[in-house]
């Protein structure tokens, strides 16, 4: 069973480890990619987004981010998954 759980600096690593993946695994990274991905409570957090993960037992399996855009619009961001 997965558990979604809100994101806590103790996964800075788990969160750019799963995003680097799949980005790096299709030459996808980009300058702004890796901002986000570095600097997560920054760029998404600070801002007014969220972030959730996924987790199973103890290994976080997945990510997915909310930007807050204003006026109540979020962009969908640094969504991962590895199983």
């Amino acid at each position: 069973m997965i558990e979604i759980i809100d994101y806590s600096d103790e996964y800075a690593r788990d969160f750019k480890q799963l995003n680097l993946a799949w980005l790096n695994k299709y030459n996808l990274a980009e300058d702004y990619d890796l901002e986000i991905i570095n600097d997560p409570k920054k760029n998404i957090l600070d801002k007014g987004g969220y972030i959730y993960l996924g987790k199973i037992a103890d290994e976080i399996v997945a990510t997915a981010g909310l930007v807050n855009e204003g006026n109540s619009v979020f962009e969908l961001v640094k969504m991962s998954i590895s199983r």
